[in-house]
C-alpha cells in the first residue's frame, strides 16, 4: 500500500499486514519501544491505518509571514514551538515541516580566468556533479521501469576531491586539456541552506505537526507564549 505524505528524501516506510486487528494493538506499542531503543537518531513512528482520508498528524500548528518572510525568523518560531511540546508529556513525536538544514557546495565562477581557459558554467556544473552525485547520461529500461544511467568520477577520486574539491578537473567543452577547477573560480565553499521553503496562501510559512490529540492540553499546561514579530500569522488545527 501507499504511503501518503510529502515528497522528502529522507521519509522511508514499512508496512505490515495481520490477519485480525486484535494482534495488531500490542505490536503497535512493541515496535514503537523496539524502534526507540536502536534507533534514537531518528524520527520513527508506528501507527495503524485509518479508514477513509484518515489523520496522519492530529495536531498541526502553521506560522506564516510575506510572500519573502526571513526563514531563520520561521526557524526559530518553530524550534520554540517544538520546545514547548517537547517538554509537555501529551504530545510525542513532533516534527517541523522545515526539517533539517543542509550543507551545499557553493562554487564562484571567475568569468575572466574561465573565458581565457574556454570553461563555461555549464563545464563547472558538469565537474562538481561528477565529482558528488553524479551526472545523468540516459535512461535504461528494464522491463517497465526506467533505471537511470549515472556518470561520476571513481571512488579514489571521489573521496580526494571532498576535501580538495578546488583539486577537480574541469573538462571545457571545445578543449582537449582539462584545469583545476581552482583555476577558473573565485571561492569555493559550504554553505547551509533550507532545502524545503513551504508556503500557505501564497504565504511563507512554517508549521509543526504531533500525534497526540491532546495538544490544546499541552500547550496550555506550558503557558509559554511565542515571541512573533509583527508581520506573523499563526493556526493550528
Amino acid at each position: 500500500r501507499r504511503i501518503v505524505e510529502a515528497a522528502d528524501s529522507s521519509l522511508a516506510a514499512r508496512v505490515a499486514a495481520y490477519a485480525g486487528g486484535d494482534e495488531v494493538n500490542p505490536l503497535v506499542e512493541e515496535y514503537e519501544s523496539w524502534l526507540n531503543e536502536n534507533y534514537p537518531q531518528i524520527m520513527t513512528r508506528v501507527r495503524k491505518y485509518t479508514v477513509g482520508p484518515g489523520d496522519t498528524w492530529p495536531f498541526e500548528l502553521r506560522k506564516s509571514g510575506p510572500a519573502e518572510a526571513d526563514l531563520d525568523t520561521l526557524r526559530r518560531l518553530g524550534e520554540e514551538a517544538m520546545g514547548i511540546l517537547r517538554a509537555s508529556p501529551y504530545a510525542k513525536q513532533v516534527r517541523t515541516d522545515m526539517r533539517q538544514r543542509v550543507q551545499k557546495v557553493v562554487v564562484d565562477y571567475d568569468q575572466d580566468r574561465a573565458r581565457w581557459a574556454a570553461v563555461s558554467r555549464s563545464d563547472v556544473d558538469q565537474a562538481t556533479s561528477r565529482a558528488t552525485d553524479g551526472t545523468l547520461v540516459g535512461l535504461y529500461r528494464e522491463g517497465d521501469s526506467l533505471l537511470p544511467i549515472i556518470a561520476r568520477d571513481a571512488e579514489p577520486d571521489r573521496q580526494r576531491v571532498a576535501g580538495q574539491l578546488h583539486l577537480g578537473q574541469v573538462q571545457p567543452s571545445f578543449a582537449l586539456d582539462s584545469a583545476p577547477l581552482g583555476q577558473v573560480t573565485d571561492d569555493i565553499r559550504l554553505e547551509w541552506e533550507d532545502p524545503i521553503i513551504t508556503r500557505w496562501n501564497r504565504r511563507r510559512q512554517q508549521g509543526q505537526t504531533e500525534e497526540q490529540r491532546l495538544w490544546r492540553r499541552s500547550l496550555s499546561t506550558e503557558g509559554r507564549p511565542l515571541s512573533l514579530p509583527y508581520w506573523c500569522c499563526i493556526s493550528a488545527n
